[in-house]
């Protein structure tokens, strides 16, 4: 199985039943996080949030096939922590409302812009802090990102960023969708078009087909970042809503 979970992920569910618990799988890249896992007796049920993927197994590796009762009662459990999340990410939502609302606009001089030479457009800033506003195909707010003047990036705890995007321009004449808020900024400062960032590789496919199936006559274009996971998510767009492919260096 490909995303078996890493021990400690399982030896964290086991520990809190019951309580959802995010990590790797056992062979995955660090850091990232993309599965859940919860536990209930002597089963676990985990999956990749970025896959929508769902697996239910004994602990003890009994390869048997789950009972009724016991997929029943995993089930009830997936059910039940599915709420919590909702719940958290509405949580989410209206923290992430008022603290863009109170924030300012961006310095143009903040480091990172400088460093990376991009504008403040449809950033806020609180501090020394950026604010990068996530909302949906609605353009309602559900989370945002913090940029900090050394680059360090993070999302606020349990907010919803499946199918949700950064946004910049008004031009329908085709939309250019990538991963990263500053990738993007760049190719809108040399293109002047609209501009979409996914945020992560694994939410680019999501978004790119919510946008083809809102605004079907309008092309795609796909700016993928050049490495593996780029590749696999821009291929995957492709797939899923016919959009033109661009990587680094090639003309857009």
């Amino acid at each position: 199985m490909g995303i078996y979970p890493e021990q400690s992920l399982i030896e964290d569910a086991v520990t809190y039943q019951g309580d959802l618990q995010r990590g790797n799988h056992k062979n995955g890249k660090q850091g990232k996080k993309p599965l859940w896992l919860v536990s209930f007796g002597r089963f676990i049920a985990f999956g990749n949030w970025q896959e929508g993927s769902t697996y239910k197994m004994r602990l003890d590796g009994d390869p048997r096939p789950l009972t009724k009762v016991e997929t029943t009662a995993i089930e009830q459990s997936i059910k039940a922590n599915e709420v919590r999340r909702e719940q958290m990410q509405l949580d989410a939502r209206r923290h992430a409302i008022n603290r863009l609302s109170a924030a300012g606009n961006a310095d143009p001089l903040h480091a990172y812009l400088v460093a990376k030479g991009i504008d403040g457009e449809r950033l806020a800033q609180e501090d020394n802090k950026l604010l990068v506003p996530i909302t949906d195909c609605k353009g309602a707010i559900w989370s945002y990102q913090t940029i900090e003047p050394n680059g360090r990036k993070l999302f606020p705890k349990g907010a919803k960023k499946k199918g949700n995007f950064w946004a910049a321009g008004w031009d329908r004449s085709r939309f250019l969708v990538g991963e990263g808020v500053a990738t993007m900024k760049a190719i809108r400062r040399a293109t002047g078009a609209t501009v979409i960032a996914a945020m992560d590789a694994g939410n680019l496919p999501v978004v790119a087909e919510i946008i083809h199936l809102r605004l079907p006559s309008i092309p795609l274009v796909i700016c993928a970042d050049d490495d593996q996971a780029g590749h696999v998510a821009a291929e995957k767009a492709r797939e899923l809503t016919g959009a033109q492919i661009v990587l680094p260096g090639s003309p857009i």
